[in-house]
């Protein structure tokens, strides 16, 4: 059967008839009434509490036959009735429905037509066969045995109470009975239904324990390949001393082969030529000899140096792999434990890193300045902020001092460095070097890492923190920014007019002292 509305799969799966019996058994009036109300049934003259329950069933069933109009609301009514029903159903096997005893009390009754209507509502077309044979045995017993409803002018009166007989205490006695029994039915399966979600409770606790456990010994790896890390870097540094010491030995190399040349010439060009021949001759074997030796010794040294220095640059390639190795399973460790622990989006930890001069001449090409307070509402947004640098390059002739005061009433925290001055009368200021350190030594703290400036001499700066673990963001002006360094991070954000403040003149030194800015000598 093919999935279809709530309401159509009750008229497919009974006609008027039965789907009266079952709605008159498995509701009491005051929920037929509530029907009504929803479904738009009315009656002129008089109020719909008034009319008998037998009427209402009749035209309940005969709207839901009608068509959409009032179905779908039953059904949605019909659906929060009998809620326990359509859970119980759900955990109960199919062929368990097949082997269900007739109903032969009224509690039973009630329980079984609720049951019928939880089938249909909850769309197992398993269960469908086991429908119309279900459905007989309701009918069969509401036949032979159910009284008519009594009917009732008010919802909340007492169904009896106004037939004095024998016979009405006997039928009291039995509602109440009734009413017992499907209350008790109902705490039993509250029971096992409190006893099945502790069951998955303590299971989820279990798993929550595994986890942590795993978690742990994650941690513990961590640890104990940043130690070797730690030491492979020892070793990286102590070979790098040993590789300062060749240009030494090499140097020594050069001087001996200049010395022999000198030797040699001055052997082919005696300096003085009164002395015979005869008397050079033993001179000259013996300088040769010499030259030779020389020759052999530094021939032999400089390949005794040259397979020394192989052997120091394949251990030191060796250490570089293992140290890339190390990275590349540091870096998984830490993506295995952000995946067992996932991170909404205000738990990211965000630290701002900001070129100041950089953003400066981006600005003042459009005639703007930056406004820093708004950079950071939109690099921040909904995350954590941990921290806020901002890199500022000063000059004595300039006062940055109000400036520098802006920045930290913004939440900045302001690194200055000193403009030198050169010997050639250039200038040099930058903070790329102290950028790159703060920003890896602080990779650990954070989730994600946002760069204000668009130099392209961050490309490899980037791709490192990303093997750390952070995620990169850069800011910066479309126009101002080396194509690599968008394509190396993970998301770029064009700065547009929305984080500018438009400048009507150039603004006073006092005001911004970016507004004079440091020339350096790579500019």
């Amino acid at each position: 059967m093919k999935t279809i509305a709530p309401y159509q799969r009750l008229t497919r799966l009974f006609d008027t008839p039965t789907l009266s019996r079952i709605l008159s058994g498995a509701t009491d009036r005051h929920t037929l009434i509530e029907l009504c109300n929803h479904s738009g049934i009315s009656y002129a003259g008089m109020r719909t509490k008034s009319v008998a329950s037998e009427k209402l069933v009749t035209d309940l069933v005969k709207k839901m036959f009608e068509g959409e109009s009032g179905g779908e609301t039953m059904a949605k009514i019909l659906t929060r009735i009998c809620a326990a029903e359509i859970a119980l159903v759900r955990q109960i096997p199919s062929d368990a429905f097949a082997a269900l005893p007739p109903p032969d009390s009224h509690a039973l009754l009630r329980i079984r037509c609720r049951t019928l209507l939880a089938v249909a509502l909850e769309e197992r077309e398993e269960l469908y066969e086991t429908v119309p044979t279900l459905a007989s045995q309701v009918v069969a017993y509401a036949d032979d045995v159910v009284e008519p409803l009594q009917e009732e002018t008010e919802p909340l009166a007492d169904p009896v109470a106004s037939i004095p007989s024998a016979s009405s205490w006997d039928s009291k006695t039995m509602w109440l009975e009734s009413q017992l029994a499907t209350i008790t039915e109902e705490t039993e399966r509250l029971v096992e239904t409190n006893a099945l979600l502790e069951t998955q409770a303590n299971q989820l606790r279990e798993q929550v324990k595994t986890l942590q456990v795993e978690l742990d010994a994650l941690r513990h790896d961590n640890h104990g390949l940043e130690r070797a890390l730690s030491e492979k870097n020892r070793e990286i540094e102590r070979l790098q001393e040993e590789l300062k010491n060749l240009p030494g030995l090499a140097a020594q190399i050069n001087k001996l082969d200049r010395e022999n040349r000198k030797m040699r010439y001055q052997l082919d060009h005696p300096p003085s030529p009164d002395i015979p021949a005869v008397q050079l001759q033993p001179m000259v074997l013996a300088m040769e000899k010499s030259a030779d030796e020389v020759r052999e010794t530094v021939r032999a040294t400089a390949l005794t140096l040259e397979a020394g220095y192989g052997d120091l640059r394949r251990i030191l390639d060796e250490l570089q792999r293992e140290i890339h190795t190390l990275r590349v399973e540091t870096q998984k460790d830490r993506q295995s434990e952000r995946n067992a622990r996932p991170m909404r989006r205000d738990q990211e930890r965000v630290g701002i890193f900001v070129d100041v001069q950089n953003m400066f001449y981006a600005a003042r090409q459009q005639s703007a300045r930056l406004d820093f307070e708004k950079l950071m509402t939109a690099a921040v947004g909904e995350r954590r902020m941990i921290r806020a640098m901002a890199y500022v390059i000063q000059s004595p002739e300039v006062d940055q001092t109000g400036f520098v005061s802006m920045l930290q009433q913004r939440s900045y925290q302001v690194k200055r460095k000193d403009l030198r001055q050169r010997s050639d009368g250039s200038a040099k200021g930058d903070w790329d070097m102290g950028m790159a350190i703060d920003m890896i030594g602080m990779a650990d703290k954070l989730d994600v890492v946002v760069l204000v400036s668009g130099d392209g001499d961050f490309v490899a700066l980037v791709h490192l923190l990303k093997e750390m673990g952070p995620r990169v963001e850069v800011f910066s002006f479309l126009h101002n920014t080396a194509r690599d360094l968008m394509e190396a991070a993970d998301h770029y954000y064009a700065i547009d007019e929305s984080l500018l403040i438009k400048m009507d003149r150039t603004p006073a030194m006092s005001r911004e002292p970016e507004s004079t800015p440091v020339q350096t000598a790579e500019e």
